[in-house]
């Protein structure tokens, strides 16, 4: 989440490597299409993370005009205490870290 957020709104130091270039105009074109209305859909904690990480590199006035566009345009989804475990056992299996991302991957 947090390479999004740095294609986005933080401006590079460095060139980028081809593959980076690749990345940053496949998140830009994810954003496009959002900004079209495509529909999303973003967990509580997500949404919080993503808080903290503009509140950390961005004026506070951006922030909040960020934070009202995904509050707006994205479905927000609660995770209970059951859907947590269920990533977590599934993090386990995989020997990788907690991501309640996998827990999409999980109801698959």
């Amino acid at each position: 989440m947090q390479v999004c957020l740095y294609t986005l709104f933080i401006k590079p130091k460095k060139e980028l490597k081809p593959y980076e270039v690749k990345i940053k105009q496949a998140i830009k074109n994810s954003k496009k299409r959002i900004d079209e209305g495509e529909k999303i859909a973003i967990s509580v904690i997500n949404l919080t993370e993503i808080s903290n990480f503009l509140e950390t590199y961005l004026p506070l006035d951006k922030t909040l005009a960020i934070e009202e566009f995904l509050i707006r345009s994205a479905k927000i989804i609660s995770i209970s205490k059951n859907q947590y475990f269920e990533a977590l056992k599934i993090a386990k299996e995989n020997r990788t870290k907690c991501y309640l991302d996998i827990y999409g991957y999980a109801k698959k």
